[in-house]
């Protein structure tokens, strides 16, 4: 069935209307061919895949799993590419979701993630159902299932805009392959997969990241010379710290942003499913408050990767520049690194 499923994407993909970088789609093809098999691997690992083992992995995810796919669950397309979208056209003031979510993962793990294992809950929802009822549960499940819809939506359409930048394939196409290889290993092997496959992607997704940065740098003059013309275009707005006078009114959009993504990033069902599936309460704990300093140092080269696009003079290399900000990231990849390095970011 996978590699019928490869076949389709090669067919769709040389019948594009658009140029598509052979050489990048194999590279990307490779990649799912890696995880789908470790999901197939890992799925496995349970001889008799119980609800427990589907939903919780049998509640047996030691701590560098846990921690991993944790921070994975954070760490998608929509997250890395909202993060270099900001800091290109906000300003670092408005890149919020990097610390916003990592102080929600650390809080979350100091007040509920032992509580909510010793427990032994299965979902985010047990614990109301215990308190209001079925009936009024099931009204606390719609939020619940419309915010995963919308995540899912986010991460897909950043990976879609990356693919179009980078390989040339039609974004419709890319969110259908990738979701498709998503959904065939999670059913096979429930959180198991899941759990295993996030920390290669972790992996992916970390070497990528830092591995663009020094080539990138050089094409601006170093470090230093970037952040002298990021905090001339941006002022104020350069800083992680608001200045509440430069922002007026705005710091209270500003404030307001921040406490949705501290405090809203904890009432979440895949947040408590990586936390009810840990060996213990101290593994439970442990796994959230680190997956919180993880995706605060992963969100920096994203960060680094949008201030870098903003003060790149496109003209002088005999480019328009990015449409919009949301492709700054794989904009700067495709043009300001060798095109191994750029696949290897993708």
């Amino acid at each position: 069935m996978f590699i019928l499923l490869m076949i389709i994407v090669g067919l769709i993909a040389w019948l594009s209307p658009t140029a598509i970088n052979w050489s990048g789609l194999a590279i990307v093809l490779f990649f799912y061919i890696i995880i789908f098999g470790i999901g197939i691997w890992s799925g496995r690992k349970s001889q008799t895949l119980d609800t427990d083992d589907f939903l919780v992995a049998g509640r047996k995810l030691p701590l560098w799993i846990a921690m991993l796919t944790m921070a994975a669950t954070w760490i998608g397309g929509g997250y890395i590419n909202g993060t270099a979208e900001a800091a290109a056209q906000s300003g670092l003031v408005w890149v919020q979701a990097p610390w916003g979510y990592g102080l929600s993962l650390i809080i979350g793990g100091i007040f509920f993630a032992r509580k909510m294992r010793r427990k032994e809950y299965r979902t985010m929802l047990d614990p109301l159902a215990e308190k209001y009822g079925k009936k009024a549960t099931s009204l606390f499940f719609l939020p619940a299932v419309f915010g995963e819809i919308f995540w899912v939506a986010a991460i897909l359409t950043a990976l879609g805009t990356t693919f179009s930048v980078i390989i040339g394939l039609d974004t419709q196409t890319a969110i259908i392959i990738s979701a498709t290889i998503a959904i065939l290993y999670t059913v096979v092997g429930g959180l198991w997969s899941v759990a295993y496959t996030d920390v290669i992607q972790m992996a992916f997704i970390i070497i990528g990241l830092f591995l663009v940065l020094p080539y990138i740098l050089t094409r601006v003059g170093g470090l230093e010379v970037m952040w002298q013309e990021y905090t001339v275009k941006f002022g104020p707005d350069a800083s992680l710290i608001p200045d509440k006078n430069a922002m007026g009114n705005y710091f209270w959009n500003w404030l307001d942003f921040a406490l949705l993504l501290i405090f809203g990033g904890i009432p979440w069902q895949v947040y408590f499913q990586r936390v009810l599936a840990a060996r213990n309460e101290q593994t439970a704990m442990w796994l959230s408050i680190l997956a919180g300093f993880i995706c605060i140092i992963v969100a920096t080269p994203a960060a680094i990767i949008g201030m870098v696009g903003t003060v790149t003079d496109w003209s002088a290399l005999n480019l328009a520049g990015p449409e919009n900000a949301a492709s700054m990231l794989p904009y700067v990849f495709q043009y300001l690194t060798p095109e191994l390095v750029a696949l290897i970011g993708l």
